[in-house]
């Protein structure tokens, strides 16, 4: 059977001081692969999906994250280190017997692409492509 690509976006906003305090609308988009289910037409349900993206996002949003998150107390906070922060989120909660895989996330700040993550089958982060 044919693997289909979808994708879901959610949103939020943040500060963090990396050189000086910032604050940013960020978009996270995930996508997410697999077969067509005969049944439902579905690849998977939004309302499956969103919770988990919810879940992930709301550790972030409207948070200082140098103080608020122990994760960027150890890493330094910014689009890289946040897209990082949210594969571990999803992926450490994904079904791992799942038909559908999470197979990229994509971080925008604005209209403004900052930083894509590509995930391998065994959901270990591949690589990490930063273009600013």
């Amino acid at each position: 059977m044919d693997e289909l690509i979808l994708s879901r976006k959610v949103y939020f906003c943040c500060a963090y001081e990396a050189e000086h305090l910032e604050g940013h609308n960020f978009t996270l988009e995930a996508f997410f692969s697999g077969p067509m289910d005969p049944v439902t037409g579905l690849v998977i349900n939004f309302s499956d999906l969103d919770p988990l993206l919810k879940k992930c996002v709301d550790q972030l949003d409207h948070r200082h994250l140098n103080r608020d998150l122990a994760y960027f107390q150890e890493q330094t906070p910014g689009p890289k280190s946040i897209l990082h922060f949210c594969a571990k989120q999803i992926l450490s909660q994904w079904p791992k017997d799942s038909l559908v895989q999470p197979i990229k996330l994509k971080l925008t700040q604005g209209e403004e692409s900052l930083t894509d993550l590509i995930l391998t089958k065994d959901k270990t982060l591949m690589r990490n492509l930063f273009a600013l």
